[in-house]
Formats: structure tokens, C-alpha cells, sequence
């Protein structure tokens, strides 16, 4: 039977089918990412303005992280469900002076989680 070697990373993979898919390579991108700097390009993603008066409350209730930041911040967060699942992924971009944000769903390109 052959040996597996274990990178220094292994311990991160997830159990289940989670972990079928995973790599390596994301820890090693995410710690370069924490630790320096990285450009990812999301243009695929799905954007979606929410504007107004209640468009920082609505995604403070709407989103597992704390938005409802100065105008520059990013914040990458969660939608999660009842029993804390993801259920979309979204970027929060404080770009205006007023509450206003910009959402870039991975998982929902036509905004249905935020009309439910």
C-alpha cells in the first residue's frame, strides 16, 4: 500500500463532501491573500445595488458578518439559512456616502434570496 504524504495544510480539509474537492491550494491562497495582498476578478459574479435608507439594515439582518460600514470598507460575509447552512455568498461594498451597497452574489445571479 503507498505512503500519502500530507502537506502542512491537510488538517484544514473539511469532512464529508466538502472535502472531496478541496485543495490544498486554497489555504496556501488564502494565507497569501491574509498576509499580503491578491486581485480576484469577479466580474462573472451577479451584481446587485441595494439602495436607500434600509439598505444597510436590511443586509445587517440578512447577513451572518457586521456590513454597515464606512464608506471603502469591503466585507466578504454569508446569507445563511435557519439552521446556519450558506446559502449565498456576498461581497458588501460600502461606495457611497449614503447607506448604500453593492452585493455580488455567487450563488444567486438573479437576487431571488434577497426577494424572499
Amino acid at each position: 500500500m503507498p505512503a500519502t504524504r500530507k502537506t502542512p495544510h491537510e488538517r484544514f480539509r473539511p469532512a464529508g463532501w466538502s472535502g472531496e474537492h478541496w485543495s490544498t491550494a486554497i489555504v496556501t491562497e488564502h494565507l497569501a491573500t491574509r498576509n499580503s495582498a491578491a486581485l480576484f476578478d469577479e466580474s462573472s459574479f451577479a451584481k446587485i445595488e441595494i439602495a436607500g435608507r434600509g439598505a444597510a439594515g436590511l443586509l445587517e439582518s440578512l447577513c451572518d458578518n457586521r456590513v454597515d460600514r464606512p464608506v471603502g470598507s469591503i466585507t466578504c460575509t454569508s446569507m445563511l439559512n435557519s439552521r446556519g447552512g450558506e446559502q449565498l455568498t456576498v461581497e458588501v461594498f460600502g461606495h457611497r456616502v449614503d447607506p448604500t451597497v453593492v452585493a455580488q452574489p455567487l450563488y444567486d445571479p438573479d437576487g431571488a434570496r434577497l426577494r424572499a
